[in-house]
């Protein structure tokens, strides 16, 4: 009878182990792009704006899970040889499942220099204990005086 016992408490704790290790690496695997998408590349309203002036962002996107998320947006000035970010925005956001036009507007700095830009952008929410960052970037716009 004790060792039936014992089987059957080591039985329990492997299937417990198992019951939580195998979803949890699964879901490490699986790509951020299949839980949220957005159409890329994101487009802004015009293709030039003055300084200070706000852009309108539009996102279609598409959720397969409902989440708390963090969303991280950077405003890079584009270079021959790569690109400098003028600014950043970070702020709390809520996913909801389906899919979702979603306009966002954002001040341009108004000591932004004059040039090509792009704003880039990361969202980062967890799925069953697995880290998932999704980036998406806009087409590039003028910024002028």
């Amino acid at each position: 009878m004790t060792d039936r016992i014992q089987s059957m408490a080591i039985f329990g704790l492997i299937f417990a182990v198992l019951g939580y290790i195998v979803p949890t690496s699964v879901y490490m695997v699986i790509p951020a792009k299949y839980f949220y998408d957005v159409k890329q590349p994101v487009s802004v309203d015009k293709p030039v704006y003055k300084v200070c002036e706000p852009i309108k962002i539009e996102l279609d996107r598409s959720s397969r899970v409902d989440v708390q998320a963090e969303s991280l947006l950077e405003l890079s000035l584009i270079y021959e040889d790569g690109e400098q970010d003028i600014a950043q925005r970070k702020q709390d956001i809520n996913i909801t499942t389906g899919k979702n036009k979603i306009t966002s507007e954002w001040d341009i700095p108004c000591n932004a220099p004059i040039g090509d830009y792009v704003i880039s952008g990361i969202i980062h929410f967890e799925v069953q204990n697995a880290n998932k960052n999704y980036r998406f970037i806009t087409t590039s716009f003028k910024v002028t005086e």
